[in-house]
This record gives C-alpha cells, sequence and structure tokens, in this order.
C-alpha cells in the first residue's frame, strides 16, 4: 500500500511540474502575443505601392484579430491588388515571433522581432516589413528594400481604426 502511495505522489508531483512549466511557457506566449496588441482592430485605408517613378494608390481594409485562444494574430487584408491571409505567432523555443502569409500565388514563413513599438519582420537580408502605428494612433505597414546599403520603401499601407 506504501509503494502505491508513494508512486501516485510521484507521478501527481510530475504532473504538477508539467503543468507548471506549460502554464508558465504559456504566461510567456500570451505575454508575448498581448505585446502585438496594437495591431488588433477593423483596420480601413490605402496601400501605396512605389515603382521606380510610378505610384499607384489603392484602398484596402485589414481585419486584424487574435486565434487560437490568443495564442496567434490572424490578419485579413483585402485590395484590389493584394488578397493576403496571414498568422503571426510566438515560439517559446526560438524566442522569436513569425509571420506566415498565405496567397493566391504561394506561402512562406519568416521571422520576426518586436522591439515595444514595431514589428518588423525580414524575408531575406535585403527586405523587411515593418508594422507600427503612427503618431496619430493609425496603423501602419511598410516594405522596404536595401539598394546600395540604403532602405527604399516600396510600399506603404496607411488605416484608420473603423471599431
Amino acid at each position: 500500500m506504501e509503494s502505491s502511495l508513494g508512486i501516485k505522489s510521484v507521478v501527481l508531483f510530475t504532473m504538477a511540474l508539467i503543468v507548471s512549466f506549460s502554464a508558465t511557457g504559456q504566461d510567456i506566449k500570451r505575454q508575448k502575443m498581448t505585446d502585438l496588441s496594437y495591431m488588433t482592430g477593423e483596420w480601413v485605408g490605402m496601400s501605396k505601392s512605389i515603382k521606380e517613378n510610378e505610384t499607384t494608390i489603392v484602398p484596402a481594409y485589414e481585419s486584424i484579430k487574435y486565434g487560437l485562444d490568443s495564442n496567434i494574430i490572424i490578419v485579413d487584408r483585402k485590395s484590389e491588388t493584394l488578397v493576403l491571409h496571414t498568422i503571426i505567432s510566438y515560439s517559446e523555443k526560438d524566442s522569436t515571433y513569425y509571420y506566415q502569409p498565405f496567397s493566391k500565388t504561394g506561402t512562406g514563413k519568416y521571422k520576426a522581432d518586436f522591439d515595444g513599438k514595431k514589428l518588423v519582420v525580414r524575408p531575406h537580408e535585403t527586405v523587411r516589413y515593418i508594422f507600427t502605428l503612427t503618431e496619430d494612433g493609425n496603423f501602419m505597414e511598410f516594405g522596404e528594400k536595401q539598394i546600395e546599403r540604403e532602405w527604399e520603401k516600396y510600399f506603404e499601407d496607411t488605416f484608420k481604426r473603423m471599431d
């Protein structure tokens, strides 16, 4: 009987440790995802594409919300020129955010960093996407390419909150 109680105690203690570590990990992941709450909402605005000396501007809409019990952020973007479904997540194992866009032409998975004010995605060494708030509280995302050691914008999307 004592042996059975000892085994049960060890099993219960082990399970408590696993739950404790899991909860601590979930707290870290949830906090990292909460850091990106500035992005969430229903947004309407304009998308500007910049190619050489030509600029194209089209209306755009984004819905950004939490999913899977706040473990991911789901971004649905629509405009005349781009329809994009994106998942943003945080990996405790890698201590990094991941940005996973899905479009009609394909998908990707890119590392991202958050500096307290902006999320920076780097799909390539010479390309980056930046997600931030403007001084007046609007949402902005823009892409830059590095050309001869200088960063040049090639798109800029600015949005106002609808909700």
